[in-house]
């Protein structure tokens, strides 16, 4: 959801998501200690970050896959973040580079006084299966 959006506008869609845990390249990645944010670059220079916990939640996904097709265009192919329970703004699409920063990484709202975080009013849940492993 876009955080400029009502909660009524109607512009908010229920979606199947397929794709890899933020949290598995973060780990291989081995960021340091000092690292407090990650920042994320898209293709058209839009720039956004996220705190090093939430990036390494579970449900926190590098999305390749959407409804069972491949993630199309206008929804960030090949690769967008997804980021539940932040606004869409968090949501970077055409992934081009991630980024492991400290506290003072800022994205493009941030750096404009925003955020940092445009956490959702949400009254929706995500769920993970059981067998969550298995999909990995």
């Amino acid at each position: 959801m876009c955080i400029s959006n009502s909660l009524d506008a109607g512009l908010i869609r229920q979606r199947d998501l397929k794709g890899v845990p933020l949290r598995d390249l973060l780990e291989r990645a081995a960021p340091l200690s000092s690292a407090a944010r990650v920042r994320f670059h898209g293709v058209d220079n839009y720039t956004d970050t996220i705190p090093v916990e939430k990036a390494m939640e579970p449900t926190t996904l590098l999305a390749y896959d959407m409804n069972g097709v491949r993630l199309p265009h206008r929804h960030g192919y090949p690769l967008r973040v997804i980021v539940p329970g932040y606004f869409g703004e968090k949501n970077v699409k055409w992934l081009t580079r991630i980024e492991v920063a400290d506290a003072n990484a800022k994205g493009f709202y941030e750096a404009q006084g925003w955020g940092p975080d445009f956490i959702v009013p949400t009254r929706s849940r995500i769920d993970v299966p059981d067998n969550w492993s298995s999909f990995r």
